[in-house]
């Protein structure tokens, strides 16, 4: 099971180990525009199975799971052969869009599982009346709806469908009007007061997504139910097209097998259109439309696409003895259209076994292509971070991030103190501030995974902030984010009396930490002293790290700048390997002319460096 990919995620688990009444206290408070019903049974469960990734996970596949076993049920009571309802779970089960669901930690594939029990509860109440199914009904769709708000244009679809049933076919539709209704208002009665204290919320919901015109709602639509979002953007457009064809081919079969068929064909024409409809009217005025707010409308399009393939087996494995034989009488031309007609005939067939190619290349694509990884490198973030801030007191270390992401502290939970910095949209002087209290405070390293976020640090003002009181000393790049170490030199170092030639000399010297640590990183500090011109060649200083062979294991070199000379205190930051045998190291310093093949500049005494401290491996904890 991948990582936690985003931060709804991660929001979700944060949300859900607060307490059952903080939980509709943050609702409200935080305007969360999702019901409860996610976050709670989140709770209860993590309290049985724990807080690993597979376990946060497994909910959505288990709802995911549950959902292709459901549309086999809503195949069967719709009347569609054992054979239709079969290919319709296989292509949800194969869909790369729901197999995304089901492995994102969030409400997604419950909101799908839980309007299609509401719509098989619904069917089976009406084929079969009795108290106990009308009140199952009403009770899965209050779940339903407690999950998801965009459930209600499922609900709405199921009244359109039965009350246009019993309007156009009166009975038995008719006669079940009022338990329709009963149930109808129980489902009220049970969801009002929810929407007297949340209304606000989804009346104010500035949207998460964009406001596409009609047709682009309808590619995107199509395309992502067809076979998902890792393809490229051509591509999902010509499965559109190619999926649209099958609706309509599906469409015109029901059509015409009889009035079961038509009454069938009408629920899921409003259970899929009906949605993305009034999604796409509601993103007129805001950017609502986003396509994973549309789940809860995908099994209609599978199971329109089942039926449009209803019998091109049958007639692919006649397909010799359907072939015309040569008639003199009529000719070639109409042997040709005779042809034509059985092609037209498996065409479906030929369309959906391309929408399962393009859905098979996409899920290879989900799965092996790391541009599509759910991980995004979260685990080889927060490893490096621990390095980084190792070998120093957790209060004297703070890990920031430039964007409040909780995904990051789901995998980060050391004992370093981790804060966002800026601490609200675009504040400037409150970063500045908090910076400046860090300084003062005894702060010596701030690690900061950097990420676009235009909605917060637009202007880099974390980074401006950090440089204003610290030094860069390193800056490493993890996955898809560069990682700056920030580090603030000590006021004084420790003396040193090493001299090199022309004068010029090492006058102190300092390491953070003075401990080995792999995929760490080394803060050096050294301070020059001597006339400028006791290094007329451009010499440049290298600081390196040795085994206890003498081999170089890390290192960083610069040109000696005049800058560095009297007392200004000059920073050098060295990354080390992941990878390093428990040995003994040193830390050395040296001068060299780049020009002369690296000739290093001898010291007074006679050595080509200047070795400045031991480095010992960390003590392993009590």
């Amino acid at each position: 099971m991948v990582g936690l990919r985003r931060g709804d995620e991660a929001f979700g688990y944060f949300f859900s180990l607060r307490s059952v009444p903080d939980i509709f206290r943050g609702t409200l408070a935080l305007r969360e525009p999702h019901p409860i019903a996610s976050y709670l049974l989140e709770k209860l469960w993590i309290a049985c199975a724990g807080y690993s990734e597979f376990a946060l996970r497994f909910l959505s596949v288990w709802f995911g799971v549950a959902a292709v076993a459901l549309l086999y049920r809503l195949a069967r009571r719709l009347g569609l052969s054992s054979p239709s309802a079969i290919l319709a779970a296989a292509l949800l089960s194969a869909s790369p869009y729901a197999v995304w669901h089901s492995q994102d930690a969030r409400m997604y594939s419950i909101s799908l599982a839980l309007t299609l029990a509401s719509t098989c509860l619904a069917l089976e109440a009406v084929a079969r009346p009795r108290l106990s199914r009308w009140l199952a009904y009403a009770g899965v769709s209050w779940l339903a709806l407690n999950t998801h708000y965009f459930v209600a244009f499922v609900l709405l679809a199921q009244n359109a469908w039965f009350l246009g049933q019993a309007v156009l076919r009166r009975q038995p539709y008719r006669r079940l009007v009022p338990s329709w209704l009963a149930a109808q208002l129980l489902l009220a009665l049970l969801y009002t007061p929810w929407l007297l204290v949340a209304g606000s919320i989804i009346a104010g919901y500035g949207g998460n997504g964009d406001s596409p015109g009609f047709g682009e709602m309808l590619r995107r639509s199509l395309g992502v139910f067809a076979i998902g979002e890792t393809l490229p953007d051509a591509l999902r457009t010509l499965a559109a097209l190619a999926a649209g064809a099958l609706l309509i081919c599906g469409g015109v079969r029901l059509a015409r097998s009889g009035q079961s068929g038509r009454s069938t064909l009408a629920l899921l024409l409003l259970y899929l259109f009906l949605p993305l409809l009034a999604i796409w009217v509601g993103a007129r005025s805001r950017p609502i439309f986003n396509e994973r707010y549309l789940i809860a409308a995908a099994p209609p399009f599978y199971l329109l696409l089942a039926v449009s393939c209803a019998g091109v087996w049958h007639r692919w494995a006649n397909w010799p003895a359907r072939l015309p034989t040569p008639d003199p009488a009529h000719g070639r031309a109409s042997a040709q259209l005779a042809g034509a007609r059985a092609l037209l005939a498996i065409a479906p067939g030929i369309l959906l076994v391309a929408l399962f190619v393009g859905a098979g290349l996409s899920l290879f694509h989900f799965y092996a292509d790391p541009t599509f990884s759910k991980s995004r490198g979260w685990r080889d973030l927060a490893s490096t971070l621990r390095s980084a801030a190792a070998g120093l007191p957790a209060d004297q270390v703070r890990v920031v991030q430039n964007y409040p992401d909780p995904t990051l502290w789901y995998y980060y939970s050391e004992a370093a103190l981790r804060l966002t910095l800026p601490p609200a949209p675009h504040d400037e002087s409150a970063a500045q501030r908090m910076v400046a209290e860090w300084a003062a405070g005894g702060v010596r390293r701030v690690i900061l995974p950097l990420q676009p976020a235009s909605s917060w640090d637009e202007h880099m003002i974390a980074a401006n902030a950090l440089q204003a009181h610290y030094r860069l000393a390193a800056h490493i790049q993890v996955a898809g984010w560069p990682v700056q170490i920030y580090v603030r030199p000590p006021e004084r170092l420790p003396k040193r009396a090493e001299t090199f030639a022309g004068g010029l000399k090492l006058a102190g010297a300092a390491v953070e930490p003075e401990v080995i640590v792999p995929g760490g990183v080394l803060a050096v500090y050294l301070r020059w002293d001597g006339s400028e011109a006791a290094l007329p060649e451009g010499e440049k200083v290298t600081v390196q790290v040795l085994d206890a062979g003498g081999q170089v294991v890390a290192q960083t070199d610069r040109p000696f700048a005049p800058v560095e000379n009297g007392a200004t205190i000059s920073t050098y930051g060295i990354a080390l390997p992941h990878e390093l045998p428990r040995s003994a190291y040193r830390l050395i310093v040296a001068l060299y002319d780049p020009d002369r093949a690296g000739a290093r500049l001898p010291t007074a005494d006679g050595t080509d460096f200047v070795e400045l401290a031991p480095l010992t491996w960390p003590l392993p904890p009590d």
